[in-house]
């Protein structure tokens, strides 16, 4: 009965037919089934081996078209290099000649060279590098709507955001002559256009003067590669060094379900998200993105240090790649077109089956084609052949399997049966005359099962002694057990309840053991102390000082009392902390352990003694202070008493200086128009005279200086412009200067300016222009013809900045009656200076007749 319970229990299939328990059923269905494995494994090798051959047929005629691709574009761009080359060197050809300079710039891009793709180019400069004073001063074209050039300005009026920080132009400064920088994709603020930049910089005598650029639309170069491609079966997209899309399968227009947005200008990310089965090519170009800014490093031609000013507001990788690109241009690397990598796509979202991709890296541009070729016709001839080996196997191995069931039958099966049936009867006579007859494996097996058998029937004698032993060991440890519990249940129940800190940490300081009085006084959870440090818990100042002291612990062997601070939700709380070090069972120290102590309200006393002795000395000191205050006020009211009335006298002259100084802005209004209407009185007059052709020409270019002159007088008197927008010192004496160039003109009297920038005056533009319209014309009409007056302006200190005028005086009769009449204006001025401006002017002349006149005038204060 226990037999047979014992059998079906060890029975892991009750369920299946007793015949197909049988040795001989097992056999056959084993050689089937391992047949049928052979059969498939056979197939699949071949099928593998028949579509490695053609998918490396497909990945050399992908090479090919990705070198035809390449080299139709390299075409392309070189031509486009060669223009902006040459534009490059009419800029430093005719840097002073403007209009020669617009009209050459202009005829080039007129070019038939791919004109359908150029959408617009021009001459960048340095900042006065083409004209002194001019800081924004780029000759810029685009092509509006009918394909025609268009001259745009709108770069040179936003002084606030120059041209000079663009990512098109920056990078040009470490490129050499005629060597050509691509720019990321970007769409211009000021034409809306989709469009990447070829930029050549501009160098004169060693020096860097700005740089010529030629901008490609990205609808351009869509409508090359679906020109170009006709003949492939896939299809091609482009990506720039930033891996953003500049050309794809897809029209400008195409938009996602999220985003209003046209896919070109997108990093390929989102070309990821909008088709994940694109995320392994994602990988693999970024893979290849450091593989390439590796090699840079081994061979780099700019340091970090160089390129600091270029990459330091940058991305990481955006300045990598941008390092890697400067780097690799140096050294002209690489010469041609190189195959990034070759990747088999599952299944493509446009061609809609599996794919074979290829990534193309373009000399130069540094862009980088994707070309996408379908691999449906390889997986249909490898089928084909597969199938047509499957039948002829299967025959094979059918009748293989016919001869080997025969012959297994009568050398194995048959024997193991006879053998089971006498197990079965219990006959061991039958298995014992079985192991004497045969000499094979088959006698040895019998042999063995009988010797087994023998020497279980010992172990299990041995193993019930074993059992019994080991019951008698479990119920000692069981014992032990529960005493170390209630050892441990002890030592939680002290340290939880007891007033006092207590902790233990490792000897790298991290906390092992916090008890809840700990917790609770620095209001951290016990699993913010558990495995972290001093440092991760408390302020730094406190880590240090514990840190230390568990130092000094470790390093005397001995205990080591202290008053530390502890931090609390209310404050630094004082203890007294003794640390002692815990020894494991070498003796060895495994630990620092710690009891706190609370002395705050010892230290509390101390302090309210100490306070109240200090606020006794404090009284008897304020005593006697206020008395010798009373005393010291009564001497300050005497003398303001007599100050009160000198006072009273000079803000009455004050005022009266000011409502004077402030009548003259009426007045010098009147002199400027009484000199602009003569100019225009001058000129109606001449429009009559008969010989009108030299004096319209004449009247033109009077006509421009003196509107020149009325928009110079705009910005300096236009009060609420102003107010938005503050004027530098030189931006000032830039439009001070042009409105007084007639008379130095007239004069023939130079006049230069060495100016600090980012001075910003405290005074209205309009007051300054009070003081120094005066000055100047007071100071031209001293200086003889063909002098020159020097003006230097430098920053003091926070708060103020000078002024230095300087110019050689006249020394005849006349030029006395004149510097006695202006005595007084100059007086008056100075008077405006000190009493409405907050500064000071000073007057001077040396021996050799030179004049200085010192201005002191406050800065602007920023807060």
């Amino acid at each position: 009965m226990q037999g047979n319970q014992a059998k079906q229990q060890s029975n892991p299939l009750p369920w299946l037919p007793g015949w197909l328990k049988r040795l001989p059923v097992k056999f056959a269905l084993s050689q089937l089934i391992i047949s049928a494995l052979i059969v498939i494994s056979t197939v699949l090798v071949l099928l593998s081996i028949q579509r490695n051959q053609l998918l490396s047929q497909q990945r050399a005629l992908n090479q090919s078209y990705g070198q035809v691709v390449t080299a139709r574009l390299q075409e392309v761009t070189s031509q486009i290099e060669s223009l902006v080359s040459t534009m490059a060197n009419l800029g430093a050809l005719y840097r002073g000649n403007e209009f020669a300079l617009q009209a050459s710039i202009k005829s080039v891009l007129e070019l038939d060279t791919q004109k359908e793709m150029i959408t617009g180019g021009g001459i960048w400069p340095e900042p006065r590098a083409f004209e002194p004073g001019k800081i924004l001063d780029s000759l810029f074209w685009y092509r509006n709507g009918y394909g025609e050039l268009q001259q745009l300005n709108s770069y040179n009026e936003q002084p606030q955001q120059g041209y000079h920080n663009e990512d098109w132009y920056k990078p040009t400064r470490f490129f050499p002559a005629d060597r050509t920088f691509w720019s990321s994709a970007y769409r211009d603020p000021y034409t809306a256009e989709a469009m990447v930049t070829a930029s050549v910089p501009i160098w004169q005598d060693h020096e860097f003067i700005g740089a010529a650029t030629v901008d490609i639309s990205l609808g351009g170069l869509n409508r090359f590669f679906r020109g170009a491609l006709k003949d492939l079966s896939g299809y091609v997209f482009a990506l720039d060094y930033r891996n953003h899309l500049l050309a794809s399968p897809w029209e400008d227009e195409f938009q996602d379900n999220t985003q209003e947005k046209p896919l070109s200008l997108d990093g390929f990310h989102r070309l990821e998200r909008l088709f994940p089965e694109f995320q392994f090519v994602g990988e693999a170009l970024r893979n290849a993105d450091q593989v390439l800014i590796q090699q840079a490093n081994q061979h780099k031609a700019f340091s970090n240090q160089q390129l600091k000013s270029l990459l330091g507001k940058r991305d990481e990788t955006d300045a990598a790649l941008l390092n890697t690109i400067i780097n690799n241009s140096a050294r002209e690397w690489p010469a041609n077109a190189k195959l990034l990598l070759t990747q088999e796509l599952n299944q493509d979202p446009l061609l809609k089956e599996p794919a074979l991709v290829s990534v193309f890296l373009m000399p130069k541009t540094y862009w980088k084609i994707v070309i996408v070729t379908p691999l449906s016709s390889l997986k249909e001839d490898a089928t084909l052949i597969a199938g047509k080996v499957g039948i002829y196997l299967v025959a094979i191995q059918l009748l293989a399997l016919l001869l080997l069931f025969l012959v297994q039958h009568r050398l194995f099966i048959k024997p193991i049966s006879r053998m089971a049936e006498a197990l079965r009867e219990n006959n061991p006579a039958r298995l014992e005359l079985d192991a004497r007859d045969r000499e094979d494996e088959l006698g040895i097996l019998a042999d063995s099962f009988i010797s087994r058998t023998r020497q279980l029937e010992t172990t299990m004698a041995s193993l019930d002694a074993s059992n019994l032993a080991l019951e008698q060991q479990l119920e000692v440890q069981y014992k032990a057990q529960q005493i170390l519990k209630i050892r441990t249940e002890q030592l939680n129940a002290l340290m939880n309840h007891s007033q006092n800190i207590i902790y233990i940490k490792d000897l790298t300081g991290k906390y092992t053991l916090v008890n809840d009085k700990y917790c609770e006084i620095t209001a951290h959870e016990r699993d913010q102390f558990i495995g972290a440090n001093d440092n991760q818990v408390f302020p730094l100042g406190l880590a240090q000082i514990y840190q230390a002291n568990d130092k000094r612990v470790i390093n005397n062997h001995s205990p080591f009392c202290s008053e530390e601070p502890i931090a609390t939700p209310l404050g630094d709380v004082t203890f007294q902390v003794t640390r002692f070090p815990i020894r494991d069972e070498f003796a060895e120290i495994c630990g620092i352990g710690a009891i706190a102590f609370d002395l705050s309200s010892h230290k509390r006393q101390e302090q309210q003694l100490e306070q109240a002795l200090e606020l006794q000395v404090d009284l008897n000191k304020r005593n006697k202070r206020t008395i010798q205050q009373q005393q010291q006020q009564l001497e300050q009211l005497e003398t303001l008493l007599q100050q009160a009335q000198s006072k009273s006298q000079l803000l009455s002259l004050s005022t009266t200086l000011m409502q004077e100084q402030e009548l003259q802005l009426p007045n010098l209004f009147g002199q400027l128009i009484c000199e602009l209407s003569s100019t225009f009185d001058h000129l109606g007059s001449q429009l009559f005279e008969p010989d009108i052709g030299e004096i319209q020409k004449e009247s033109k270019e009077l006509i421009l200086t003196e509107s020149a002159r009325l928009r110079h007088l705009l910005a300096l008197v236009n009060h609420p412009q102003t107010e938005v927008k503050a004027l530098y010192f030189d931006e000032f004496f830039f439009h001070m200067q042009a409105l007084l160039a007639p008379a130095f003109t007239e004069t023939n009297v130079e006049i230069r300016a060495i100016i600090e920038q980012k001075l910003l005056p405290g005074a209205k533009p309009w007051q300054l222009l009070l003081l120094f319209y005066p000055l100047l014309r007071q100071i031209l009409h001293d200086t003889p013809q063909g002098s020159c007056i020097t003006l230097n302006a430098t920053k003091m200190d926070e708060h103020h900045f000078e002024t230095t005028l300087t110019n050689r005086r006249e020394t005849d009769p006349e030029s006395a009656a004149k510097e006695h009449s202006a005595t007084d204006s100059l007086i008056s001025l100075q008077d405006y200076v000190r009493l409405k401006l907050r500064g000071e002017m000073t007057l001077s002349v040396d021996n050799d007749k030179h004049c200085y006149i010192r201005l002191v005038l406050p800065l602007e204060s920023i807060s």
